[in-house]
């Protein structure tokens, strides 16, 4: 079901997919707090990708594509998987730019209108960067830092190229207003290249967002990537914990 992403999606398999936005998706009874958990071994749960920060027009050549993909059979040193038939969303893009932002979006409902809360994401990868090497641009697995965020509109690039976005996700390792920094996609213990091992980023710190005037908001979830190579991610799971800010305001005197 790989799917290129110069190419509209058509087919029903993946339509279908895009629509399991419910299946072990849990919230809370009220808008104060949302709990939110997606496994992705059963579907996208409503969440679409897209790549930006990168020229305009380079698309093809940098081979940006994702796919509803099981995971690889291998996972760390023993040569035996330890999962079975398990799938997960899988983004690909070849970073030719020295720059390429890979992300997942979707907007949730619920929270209460023009309205300030705090996200704590957890999020599940399986990578096959190993710490401490070396590649153009930047290391495989150092250089390409995973993002998390949370704002009232969609996140997309501008029109007119893929440079920008209408968001402050920040560049690489720094942080934007609208976005945290929470680790990069480098595994430990990787004696043979080509072998994936999980790995669990938690933010550390809230993110602080405020919700439309109907109680949206849009997450997302990406890589911000330096490392001027391919880099295969697949993702597992990811939990957002929502909670309305409860910082008070203290009118002047």
């Amino acid at each position: 079901m790989k799917t290129n992403f110069l190419r509209s999606v058509k087919t029903s398999v993946f339509a279908c997919l895009l629509g399991l936005s419910v299946m072990n998706v849990q919230a809370g009874s009220s808008a104060d707090t949302l709990d939110l958990q997606f496994d992705f071994s059963r579907g996208s749960h409503g969440w679409s990708f897209h790549f930006a920060d990168y020229p305009h027009g380079s698309e093809e050549q940098m081979e940006l594509s994702y796919q509803f993909a099981p995971l690889p059979a291998y996972f760390g040193n023993t040569g035996k998987s330890v999962v079975k038939d398990k799938f997960a969303i899988l983004l690909s893009g070849i970073n030719t730019s020295a720059d390429l932002f890979s992300f997942m979006r979707k907007q949730i409902s619920g929270l209460k209108p023009s309205s300030r809360y705090m996200a704590s994401f957890k999020v599940t990868i399986a990578s096959d960067a190993p710490y401490g090497t070396i590649g153009a641009g930047g290391a495989p697995g150092e250089s390409v830092f995973l993002k998390v965020g949370a704002v009232p509109q969609k996140p997309k690039p501008y029109p007119y190229g893929n440079r920008l976005m209408n968001i402050d996700k920040g560049n690489q390792a720094s942080e934007g207003r609208n976005a945290l920094t929470i680790g990069n996609i480098a595994v430990p213990d990787l004696s043979v290249g080509g072998k994936y091992k999980f790995k669990t980023l938690e933010s550390q710190k809230p993110l602080v967002f405020t919700t439309d005037n109907e109680g949206k908001a849009w997450l997302f979830v990406g890589t911000d990537s330096g490392y001027e190579g391919l880099t295969r991610l697949y993702y597992s799971s990811i939990g957002v914990l929502i909670e309305q800010d409860g910082v008070i305001t203290i009118p002047n005197k």
